[in-house]
């Protein structure tokens, strides 16, 4: 057997569910690995039919097909592999994995991209007694993630915000604009079906510089995202492609000086909806 044919039939389990039914391998897209595309997995003492139930562009996950079958496989190991079409009689090739350099699990990165709509719950300005606002505005934000491992993922990136209110006491309006450094964590829940369909939650943080108008006169200064807690439902749109969306209640405070008067700060808490795509 060739050294090609050898890598072919030997895979990294990347991560073990902890029912055992199914395992992430750290092959995807990019390897020919299809959505419900069905083989055999094997060790020197078992062997097993299983499913892809979701790829990405480097990982995939998959799922025993016989009920009453668990993996013994654990993270890191080395194993069999072939296609559901071979002989199930396929020999095993015996490997001492013992001397394999485990590799570091679950690198895979990809981007994220989400427009936001916004609504101010509340709102607290210094100097001002409180009065009846209504602060509406939009939100582009785009991010580099990381797998960390098959449940969490790490984003950082940059966030642009636009918004303005109408002040019916006072007769004013504002516009407010935000260019923040943005961080997100998320946790993915259980899956919601075989397609590869999730639910999710995650925090989030930012910091960066914004600018107030109000009656024609400016106010720049910086601004605090803490903390951003995000609920989300993510779905596969098409290959190595998901739309998401997600609901999101956050915290700004920002900090601001007009040229010619002291200083202002503001305290906001939004709510938020947000479309988006990740690939």
């Amino acid at each position: 057997m060739s050294i090609e044919d050898l890598d072919e039939k030997l895979w990294v389990i990347a991560q073990v569910s902890d029912t055992a039914k199914s395992f992430v391998i750290r092959r995807g897209g990019k390897d020919n690995i299809t959505l419900g595309q069905e083989g055999f997995f094997s060790n020197s003492d078992v062997k097993f039919r299983a499913r892809a139930i979701e790829v990405s562009r480097y990982l995939s996950l998959w799922k025993i097909m016989e009920q009453n079958t668990k993996t013994p496989f654990k993270k890191g190991d080395l194993v069999n592999y072939s296609h559901a079409t071979e002989d199930i009689n396929t020999p095993i090739i015996s490997i001492d994995v013992s001397s394999q350099k485990k590799e570091s699990p679950l690198q895979e990165a990809f981007w994220k991209f989400k427009l936001g709509a916004s609504l101010t719950l509340a709102e607290v300005q210094s100097n001002q007694e409180n009065s009846e606002r209504s602060r509406k505005g939009f939100s582009l934000e785009g991010y580099r993630a990381h797998l960390l491992a098959p449940n969490w993922n790490f984003a950082y990136g940059l966030r642009l915000d636009r918004d303005s209110y109408n002040d019916t006491e006072f007769e004013t309006s504002a516009t407010t604009s935000r260019y923040l450094a943005v961080t997100e964590l998320n946790y993915l829940l259980d899956q919601f079906s075989s397609n590869g369909n999730y639910y999710y939650a995650g925090l989030g943080l930012g910091y960066g510089l914004s600018s107030s108008e109000v009656l024609g006169a400016t106010a720049t200064g910086t601004t605090l995202l803490l903390p951003a807690v995000k609920i989300g439902y993510q779905s596969v749109w098409k290959k190595n492609t998901k739309w998401i969306i997600e609901g999101v209640v956050e915290s700004l405070s920002q900090n601001e000086s007009y040229v010619d008067s002291g200083s202002q700060k503001t305290q906001i808490v939004n709510t938020k909806i947000n479309l988006g795509l990740m690939f």
